[in-house]
């Protein structure tokens, strides 16, 4: 034992000295493979031997952050080290903004899905509730894919996985059935017995009162009622008061689900439905501005625009651009339009004060002299 102790020991000396010794060397090396790369915004790919991407990253300075990762300090983190190893080429793509630069990362990350990326996800990960119209009694489903079929959906949602318990704990708070009978052939369940549902199966049951228990759901999805957390809070109180701890844990479970995603849901639902709006930001090039039409959330257009010389007809020239990229319908929300919507949302969020932003009123109109006043404004 003692042997193998001290052979492990000074194996380990002999890697800490050999890894000192190839780390000068690497650093060298991937030196080399950076000569070229600005310090400008935008997305780098670490690619290995066989021109796989192995890692996508972001920064407002992509040379700097590529530098960073060559750093003595690194030598110690294991994980760092086994993927610098790898990198044989460095590409890059210059955005016009950091933003920019945020949203392209997220999309290159799930198109090409490298290996040493901490935030990997794909789309099949995302899901929607949906409350059935067709069915004399409604129920609440969790599903992946929007279908045109007459029923309501919410989302799309981060967290498939998530969604199942959700609809777990609106249907024990409201009572709505989870049989998968037809509505005209319900028989008794289990749910029934123990009193979490309505129990259409019992004709006794009002139909009125079903339905205003999926108007309840409705009005939480939609972010303006917490009347189902307030349910469960009151039964939780009761089973407290009977004596029935284990109920009464099994339920504040419930409540504590229900808060964590009602807040996540007022805040989506307001990026979607409030974040209608023209942002300006000056670009990397010399007297250009990056102009964003943001609707519902997410980027529908980014325009480039040299404003190094500015006068009536150029402003007027802008104008129209942008006035001719609005849609004419509404846009539907899709998997792929949910981590844009989060990084937009917690970007406007850090910056809350930034000054070069027209909101855009109900039908997508604005002002036509703030639009010249911040042009005006970001001339150099």
């Amino acid at each position: 034992m003692h042997f193998s102790y001290f052979r492990t020991d000074a194996l380990q000396l002999e890697i800490q000295y050999l890894t000192s010794h190839y780390v000068q060397s690497l650093r060298v090396e991937k030196k080399n493979l950076m000569q070229d790369i600005p310090e400008l915004p935008g997305v780098y790919f670490m690619k290995n031997a066989e021109e796989e991407v192995i890692y996508i990253g972001k920064s407002k300075n992509i040379r700097k952050r590529l530098q960073s990762y060559f750093i003595k300090s690194n030598q110690n983190n294991k994980k760092i080290m086994k993927m610098i190893v790898q990198v044989k080429k460095i590409d890059y793509v210059i955005t016009g903004t950091e933003l920019e630069a945020l949203l392209l990362e997220s999309k290159l990350i799930k198109e090409k899905l490298p290996i040493y990326n901490k935030q990997l996800k794909n789309y099949n990960s995302y899901g929607y509730i949906k409350i059935t119209q067709n069915e004399i009694y409604p129920r609440l489903l969790s599903v992946q894919y929007l279908k045109d079929d007459g029923d309501i959906y919410y989302g799309p949602y981060r967290n498939y996985r998530e969604i199942e318990l959700i609809i777990d704990a609106l249907c024990v708070s409201v009572g709505i059935r989870r049989c998968h009978e037809n509505s005209n052939a319900l028989k008794s369940c289990i749910y029934h017995e123990i009193g979490d549902c309505l129990s259409p199966c019992n004709t006794k049951i009002c139909k009125t009162r079903y339905d205003e228990a999926v108007n309840q759901i409705k009005l939480f999805l939609d972010g303006q009622s917490k009347e189902p957390i307030r349910t469960l809070e009151h039964k939780r109180d009761d089973y407290v008061s009977n004596l029935r701890f284990e109920k009464a844990g099994e339920t504040q479970k419930h409540i504590d689900c229900l808060r964590k995603f009602y807040n996540y849901c007022t805040s989506y639902i307001y990026n979607i439905e409030k974040r209608n709006m023209i942002l300006f930001l000056p670009s990397t090039s010399e007297h250009t501005i990056a102009i964003l039409l943001i609707l519902h959330g997410r980027i529908w257009k980014t325009y480039h625009f040299d404003i190094n010389v500015l006068n009536e007809s150029t402003v007027q020239a802008i104008k129209e651009v942008i006035r001719s990229g609005m849609p004419e319908t509404y846009i539907w929300t899709t998997k792929k339009d949910v981590d844009e919507i989060i990084i937009i949302g917690r970007w406007l969020k850090e910056n809350q004060d930034y000054p070069y932003i027209i909101p855009l009123g109900k039908n997508l109109e604005y002002a036509d002299q703030d639009f010249t006043d911040i042009l005006a404004m970001m001339t150099p």
